[in-house]
């Protein structure tokens, strides 16, 4: 409590949700619960611009290094392996799980109509910031498709956490 025509400094520390950029204004507001009988509280209110700088996201996991054969046949299985490396600022906590999607596609456009889901496969557990984990499935190739070159993309966290895709070779 301060006396009559006193003052008081107060710090603090808050953290900017991430995703913010840009120009800001913030505002402190003194007595916000109204408890002190006060004359004037048009005055408990002050501002101060904050300019917010990019910062790296608290998880970023990108698929980073992708392989499959160079050929295979329609109807049999091929083997695809992915690394999937987390560029975050922090650990994906053991309680998080996500899903990784492998796609053929006859184009090098992800999410048009000639995508084919091959596999969708779970993923749980910590990934350290500067982490990776590897994956390695076997997947099979639809029967009746033309004999032509496909391109394999792999989606990692396919229900939206993130959204990263790496293009691989092409079969």
């Amino acid at each position: 409590m301060t006396s009559a025509g006193g003052s008081f400094t107060e710090t603090f520390t808050a953290q900017v949700p991430f995703g913010l950029i840009g120009d800001y204004t913030l505002l402190m507001q003194s007595d916000s619960g109204n408890s002190l009988g006060e004359p004037n509280k048009t005055d408990n209110v002050t501002s101060a611009p904050i300019h917010v700088n990019a910062s790296l996201p608290p998880n970023d996991l990108v698929a980073e290094v992708v392989t499959s054969p160079a050929t295979g046949v329609t109807g049999q299985p091929i083997s695809v392996a992915w690394r999937v490396d987390n560029f975050g600022t922090q650990a994906i906590p053991v309680t998080s799980s996500w899903f990784d999607r492998v796609i053929l596609s006859s184009d090098t456009t992800l999410g048009n109509a000639d995508d084919v889901t091959l596999g969708t496969f779970g993923q749980t557990g910590v990934v350290a910031a500067n982490g990776s984990y590897t994956q390695v499935q076997n997947v099979t190739l639809p029967a009746g498709i033309a004999a032509a070159t496909y391109h394999i993309y792999v989606v990692v966290d396919a229900t939206n956490l993130e959204r990263n895709l790496f293009l691989v070779s092409q079969i």
